[in-house]
C-alpha cells in the first residue's frame, strides 16, 4: 500500500479533479468561519454596535480571523436569515446533559477541531469536567461531532454523534429547544417572524415594519437519540441524531418533502458540496496562476458573488423584488439586501459569469425600479449595464435598460446643453460620509463636519461642493446611457447624451485641474479644495474617461506616501489635508480633536474602503492600459496585489473575506463582523487589467493585453456572446475558442474582430 499512496499523493490534485484547485469546497476551507450559508436561508451574527467599530485597539486582544464569526455551537445558532435578515436568533438549541450520580448534569461543551466549508461544516466538542466525585478531572468522558449545513434545497441538516469515551456504560440526555416554533404533529412548525433589515423596510406591512416570512414549515429527526429522552451509551459506543428543518415556500408545504428527502439521503452533505461545486464548474472561469493569494481570492470572490445572491420572494409573500436579486451583504440591520451604493460594482463584477442570469436579473429590476433602494446613493449604473452588454449582448437586457440608463444619466445634469456639473448637498447620499472636500468651505470656520445630516438635525446647513464622484458618474452614465441608446437605433438620444457628457467633462478638465490633480470646488465661488485631495480626484478617469496624458500624472500623487499611497493602499483623502485621520473617527480641526474625536461608524477621511479601491483599480487601469500611461503597470500590479492581501483577515491565507473599510496603515478592520460585504469589485479588475482582456466601446475588437508577466490561465470566459480561453505562458499569449481551437497568438497585445 505504501507505494500506492505515495504515487497517489504525487499526482495534483488539480489533474486527478479536473479543475485547478480540485474541490473547490475544500479549497476554501477555514477554521474560523461558523456560518451556515444556504441559498435564500442562512445563519449570521448579529450586527454589534460596540467598540469593535471606531475602537478596535483598546482591546489586547489580536484581530485574528475568530472574532469575525461566533465560536461554534451546537445547533442553528446566531441570526436566522430566511430571505434576509430576520431579528430571531438561536431558533433551533441543542443541549446535553449527562445522568452521573443519578443526576442529570448539563455539560458545557468545547470545541476540540472545527471545520467550516461553504457547503458544511464539521466540529468536534469535549465537555468541561463535571467536578463530581469519581468523574475524571481533566475532562468529560463523551466525545461529540456535529455535521451540519443548509442545502442548495434550503433544509437546515444536522448530524449528532455523541460516542461514550470511557470504559463504563452512561446516560445522556439531548434537549432541543425551538423557543419560536410552536410544534404541531408530523414535525409540522408554526411561527412569527419579519424581516429586520433597514434597508428594505420601506412599504413593508408585518406588524414591525419589516416583511412577514412564510410562518410555517417541517422540523423532522431520525437516529438513535430521541430530544428530551434517556440515551443509555454503552463504553465506545456511539449514538446519533440527524435533524432536518424547512420554511415552506409560499404557497405551499413543501418543507415536509423537503425535509424528508434530505433524511432518506445518504449522503445530504456530500451532495451539498457537489452541488457547490457543480456551480463553480457551471459559471466561473477556471483560473490557473503561480500565485497562491489570487487564486485563493479569486474562488473566494466568486463564492462572494454566488451567496449575494437571494430571491427573498420564495420566503415572504409580496416580497417586492421581482426577480433574485445581489444583495450588499448577508448580516446587518442595514446591508443585508439590495442597497444601492455597489449595484453598479455588483454589475461590473457578476458580468464575468459564465450564466448571464443573475446579472441579467439584477439589470432588470434595476430598469423596472423594483424597489427605492436599485436607484439610491450615487451611482454610475447606466455605465456599469453597458460594460456588462459588452461582454454579454442580451437584447432584452439593451431593450429594457437603455431608457432606465438614460433616464438615470440626466437626472443629475443640471441644464440640459450647458456645460455646467452637477452640485452635491451633504456627503451621505454619495456613500462616502464626511470626505473632508465638503466641508473646505464652510462658514464661520473651515472644516466643520457638522456641516451634513448629524449636525444639520441640531440646525447646521448642509455643506455643497461641486464633487467629482457625482460629476465622473454622471458624465460616465451619459456615454454609457449613449452606448444602449445607439444599440436600439435610437441615434438622436445616443448623440444627445454623448455630447452633453463631452461638455461636461471639457469642464471637469478646464475648471479643476490644477497643480497635478483634481479637485472638488465650492459652487459657490468656484474655488477649488486644494487642501482635501480625496478619492473623487482619480475617479474622471474611470472607463477610459480622460485620455488626454497630461492628466496622467495625477497618479504620481496615488503612489506618494505623503499623499494616498500606504502599506494597505489607498487612503480615501490625502494625509496633506488637514482632517486626515485613519482611525475611522472625525478628530478636527473644528468641532473635534484627537482628544476627543466625533465618533462616526462609517468615516471616508483617511481609512481605506473596499468600494473606492474597486474604483480607483478601474481609474488607474484605464490610465495604464494606454500607451501614454504604460508606466504605472507596475504600480498597478503592487496596488491590485496589496489590496488583495487586505482581504486576508490578520493576514491568515486560509480567511479571505471581503469587509468594509480598514486602517490603511496597518490593516486594522473596523466593523469586523459584517463580513461577506459585497460594494467593491474585485474580479473585475482582474480580468480587465491583470489578465488584460476588453472588448472595445464599439463592440468591433477584442483585446488581450495583461498588466501581469506572469504565467496563467482563464478558460471559458465570457467575452462578447461567445466564451474563449485566454493563456499567458513563458511570454507567450494565446486566445481559444469554446472548442480549443487557436485563434491568435504572439508575444505582445492579441486583437480579435468581432462580428456585427
Amino acid at each position: 500500500m505504501k507505494p500506492m499512496l505515495a504515487i497517489a499523493s504525487a499526482i495534483p490534485l488539480s489533474v486527478a479533479l479536473g479543475h485547478p484547485v480540485g474541490n473547490v469546497n475544500r479549497f476554501l476551507s477555514n477554521s474560523a468561519r461558523t456560518d451556515l450559508i444556504g441559498r435564500d436561508m442562512w445563519t449570521t451574527q448579529k450586527e454589534i454596535h460596540d467598540d469593535r467599530v471606531s475602537q478596535p485597539d483598546l482591546s489586547e486582544v489580536p484581530q485574528v480571523p475568530a472574532q469575525n464569526w461566533p465560536r461554534p455551537a451546537l445547533g442553528m445558532p446566531g441570526v436566522w436569515a430566511v430571505g434576509h435578515q430576520t431579528s430571531l436568533e438561536n431558533v433551533i438549541q441543542l443541549r446535553l446533559l449527562q445522568t452521573l450520580d443519578g443526576q442529570a448534569i448539563p455539560l458545557t461543551l468545547v470545541p476540540t477541531r472545527h471545520q467550516w466549508t461553504p457547503a458544511w461544516t464539521e466540529t468536534y466538542y469535549r465537555p468541561l469536567p463535571s467536578g463530581r466525585p469519581g468523574t475524571y478531572p481533566f475532562s468529560g468522558t463523551l466525545s461529540i461531532k456535529e455535521t451540519k449545513t443548509i442545502t442548495e434545497s434550503d433544509v437546515f441538516v444536522s448530524t449528532l454523534e455523541i460516542t461514550n469515551d470511557s470504559r463504563q456504560a452512561t446516560e445522556v440526555i439531548l434537549q432541543m429547544e425551538t423557543p419560536f416554533f410552536t410544534m404541531a404533529d408530523g414535525g409540522r412548525v408554526t411561527f412569527s417572524a419579519e424581516t429586520h433589515v433597514g434597508g428594505i423596510s420601506g412599504g413593508a406591512p408585518g406588524p414591525h415594519g419589516g416583511w412577514p416570512i412564510q410562518g410555517t414549515g417541517t422540523l423532522s429527526s431520525q437516529g438513535e437519540l430521541t430530544p428530551g429522552a434517556p440515551t443509555s451509551l454503552a463504553p465506545h459506543h456511539t449514538a446519533t441524531l440527524t435533524l432536518a428543518f424547512a420554511v415552506d415556500e409560499v404557497g405551499t408545504t413543501n418543507a415536509t418533502t423537503r425535509t424528508s428527502q434530505i433524511l432518506q439521503s445518504d449522503h445530504p452533505f456530500k451532495d451539498h458540496e457537489k452541488a457547490f461545486n457543480a456551480w463553480f464548474e457551471s459559471n466561473v472561469p477556471a483560473f490557473t496562476t503561480e500565485d497562491p493569494d489570487l487564486s485563493k481570492l479569486y474562488y473566494y470572490r466568486w463564492f462572494l458573488t454566488k451567496r449575494a445572491v437571494h430571491n427573498p420572494g420564495r420566503f415572504i409573500p409580496q416580497h417586492p423584488y421581482p426577480r433574485p436579486a445581489i444583495y450588499e451583504s448577508p448580516i446587518g440591520d442595514w446591508f443585508c439586501g439590495v442597497i444601492g451604493l455597489p449595484v453598479p460594482v455588483q454589475i461590473q463584477e457578476i458580468r464575468w459569469s459564465r450564466d448571464v442570469t443573475a446579472g441579467k436579473n439584477h439589470i432588470l429590476n434595476w430598469a423596472d425600479h423594483a424597489h427605492y433602494q436599485y436607484r439610491d446613493y450615487l451611482q454610475f449604473t447606466s455605465a456599469a449595464i453597458w460594460n456588462f452588454y459588452k461582454i454579454h449582448p442580451d437584447p432584452e437586457i439593451r431593450d429594457a435598460a437603455a431608457q432606465p440608463a438614460t433616464d438615470e444619466a440626466w437626472k443629475n445634469v443640471p441644464v440640459h446643453g450647458s456645460a455646467e456639473l452637477p452640485i452635491q448637498e451633504g456627503s451621505w447620499p454619495t456613500g462616502a460620509e464626511y470626505q473632508p472636500n465638503f466641508y473646505a468651505f464652510t462658514q464661520p470656520e473651515p472644516w466643520d463636519w457638522r456641516h451634513d445630516v448629524e449636525g444639520h438635525q441640531e440646525g447646521f446647513p448642509y455643506a455643497r461642493s461641486v464633487r467629482l464622484d457625482k460629476a465622473a458618474f454622471t458624465i460616465a452614465n451619459l456615454y454609457g446611457a449613449s452606448r444602449l441608446m445607439a444599440e436600439t437605433g435610437n441615434i438622436a438620444s445616443a448623440d444627445d447624451s454623448r455630447a452633453q457628457a463631452d461638455r461636461m467633462l471639457a469642464t471637469l478638465e478646464s475648471h479643476h485641474w490644477k497643480d497635478g490633480f483634481f479637485y472638488a470646488s465650492d459652487p459657490e465661488t468656484g474655488a477649488l479644495a486644494e487642501q482635501a485631495a480625496c478619492y473623487d480626484g482619480f475617479l474622471p478617469f474611470l472607463f477610459g474617461m480622460v485620455q488626454e496624458p497630461q492628466y496622467f500624472r495625477a497618479f504620481d500623487r496615488f503612489f506618494d506616501p505623503q499623499w494616498f499611497w500606504a502599506d494597505f493602499p489607498i487612503t480615501t483623502v490625502s494625509k496633506q489635508c488637514p482632517m486626515y485621520w485613519s482611525g475611522n473617527s472625525l478628530t478636527g480641526p473644528t468641532a473635534a480633536s484627537v482628544e476627543n474625536p466625533h465618533i462616526y461608524p462609517c468615516c471616508w477621511n483617511g481609512p481605506m474602503w473596499n468600494y473606492n479601491n474597486s474604483a480607483m483599480a478601474n481609474a488607474l487601469g484605464s490610465v495604464a492600459a494606454t500607451d501614454e500611461g504604460s508606466r504605472y503597470r507596475a504600480g498597478w500590479l503592487e496596488f491590485f496585489l496589496r489590496w488583495t492581501d487586505s482581504h486576508f483577515i490578520y493576514g491568515d491565507r486560509s480567511v479571505p473575506c471581503a469587509l468594509e473599510h480598514l486602517r490603511p496603515t496597518d490593516g486594522s478592520n473596523f466593523r469586523r463582523q459584517v463580513v461577506d460585504y459585497f460594494h467593491s469589485a474585485w474580479l473585475d479588475p482582474l480580468f480587465s487589467f491583470w489578465a488584460g482582456i476588453s472588448i472595445t466601446d464599439a463592440r468591433d475588437a477584442l483585446r488581450f493585453d495583461p498588466f501581469t508577466s506572469e504565467n496563467f490561465r482563464l478558460e471559458h470566459v465570457p467575452a462578447g456572446g461567445r466564451e474563449l480561453t485566454f493563456i499567458q505562458s513563458d511570454g507567450r499569449r494565446s486566445i481559444l475558442d469554446a472548442e480549443g481551437r487557436e485563434l491568435a497568438s504572439g508575444t505582445g497585445q492579441l486583437t480579435l474582430l468581432i462580428e456585427p
